[in-house]
């Protein structure tokens, strides 16, 4: 086709004298009325230079508009970028105590708090988020929790030798006992032998008494 000759939609020709002119037009778009008959409308031209088209063109047409410039395409393309909805982040739940952790772990205990809990082994609360059971896991590892732990197992033989609450009332009878002979043997003067086969003999002369049946010296 002429390159002087442009034809689209079949609108009619417009015809440009200058080819040097028509180099300087990129692009040409018709828009007609779709009410009318005739062939109304407009036309948007896309151009380099405004001046040797806009000679041309004012011959056949009255022209409105100018050119679009660099900066307004690029501010076009970043109004578009920015329109476009970034995707939503997934939002992230928090764990909440599981009761069923008290049959692993014997140290932790529920809080008023749903997202933490205690330990009973640091005697402080600790949280626990997303990491669910595996948050409870890492509050073990940590090394503050570790040393106590080594001393609570050391501690445990020392409360075994403690008595137990059923037990308590009938040993402390037997100590106020001894402590109450030992005070009266040493303010007498009285000898541990002495002490020892009074005591001896206490089991023989009262043997329905719990407590003269397990006094002795030590």
């Amino acid at each position: 086709m002429d390159p002087n000759i442009r034809k689209l939609r079949e609108l009619g020709f417009i015809l440009f004298k200058g080819a040097a002119s028509v180099e300087k037009i990129e692009a040409i778009e018709f828009s007609l009325d779709p009410e009318s008959n005739k062939r109304q409308g407009s036309v948007f031209i896309t151009y380099t230079e405004e001046e040797p088209v806009r000679n041309i063109l004012e011959k056949f047409h009255t022209i409105t508009g100018s050119k679009r410039s660099d900066n307004e395409n690029e501010n076009d393309s970043n109004t578009n970028a920015s329109m476009i909805p970034s995707p939503k982040k997934k939002a992230k739940r928090l764990c909440c105590f599981n009761d069923k952790w008290k049959d692993t772990y014997d140290w932790i205990r529920e809080v008023n708090n749903q997202n933490r809990a205690f330990c009973t082994i640091c005697r402080k609360e600790f949280g626990f988020g997303c990491g669910r059971e595996g948050d409870v896991k890492a509050h073990m590892e940590t090394v503050s929790h570790k040393s106590r732990m080594r001393q609570a197992s050391v501690s445990k033989p020392i409360k075994s030798v403690f008595m137990s609450q059923k037990d308590t009332s009938v040993q402390s009878k037997i100590a106020a006992a001894e402590l109450a002979w030992a005070y009266h043997t040493n303010k007498h003067v009285l000898s541990y032998h002495f002490l020892d086969c009074y005591m001896k003999l206490s089991e023989v002369t009262f043997p329905d008494s719990e407590v003269a049946t397990k006094i002795s010296c030590g």
